[in-house]
């Protein structure tokens, strides 16, 4: 709205200024996004201003702190003045409708994984990290996203569906299913707490001491690291 009613002004240059990177960036891109058609828009008037007059220019300015750019400042108070005004009941705006929309799903996305031990798997591997779930953005992506061997590696740790004998003995009894180093059940416990062949800073009895612990996610990842072979088809029993 106010890119158009800039290009129906009389000047050769608009500035544009805004303290949200992500809106300066997709202002003027018309590819998929959750704005797309105010990109369409913008774009379309953006295209007919500048076109008239080769002296014509847009300049974006994105200010993280925009405190003191005057124009800003007003913006932000008329966003402020029309935040206060009323609506009658059955008025609400799309983009409050889909703020309400995406904070109810949340909740029940949180709900169901807190609520239902089927959701995420009998044998997930709850660390705090992954609670709430995020569908924007990872801790395991970006701890391990930069190889697919250790992402895969992390995966079958917290799934429970690497190839241990625990794994076998559910799907596969004919195959060996005893730890190579120690002559016992091979499973997630006996590797994490127990098993000779890795090395761990840590003495627990089991997977529930040790997802009390405040640093749980990131010792696992600790873990992964230190001992390479863990939870890989390299240490699978023979």
């Amino acid at each position: 709205m106010a890119l158009a009613f800039a290009t129906k002004q009389n000047c050769e240059t608009i500035h544009v200024i805004a303290d949200n990177e992500s809106a300066l960036k997709t202002l003027l891109d018309p590819g998929m996004h959750g704005q797309q058609l105010v990109s369409v828009v913008a774009c379309r008037n953006a295209r007919e201003w500048l076109a008239k007059d080769e002296r014509r220019r847009i300049v974006f300015h994105w200010c993280p702190s925009h405190e003191g750019v005057e124009w800003n400042e007003l913006v932000d108070e008329d966003a402020k003045r029309a935040a206060d005004i009323p609506l009658d009941r059955d008025e609400c705006s799309l983009a409050h409708a889909q703020h309400l929309l995406a904070v109810q799903l949340r909740a029940d996305w949180r709900d169901e994984y807190r609520g239902s031990m089927a959701y995420a798997g009998h044998n997930f591997l709850r660390l705090k990290a992954f609670d709430p779930p995020n569908h924007v953005s990872s801790p395991a992506l970006q701890a391990h996203g930069h190889s697919k061997a250790n992402m895969a590696r992390f995966c079958r740790a917290v799934l429970d569906h690497a190839p241990l004998g625990s794994f076998r003995q559910r799907f596969f009894a004919h195959e060996p299913t005893d730890c190579p180093e120690c002559g016992v059940l091979q499973d997630r416990a006996h590797v994490l707490f127990k098993c000779s062949r890795y090395r761990r800073w840590w003495e627990l009895r089991g997977e529930f001491e040790f997802l009390l612990r405040v640093s749980a996610y990131r010792e696992l990842n600790g873990f992964l690291t230190t001992n390479e072979s863990a939870f890989s088809f390299e240490d699978a029993p023979t």
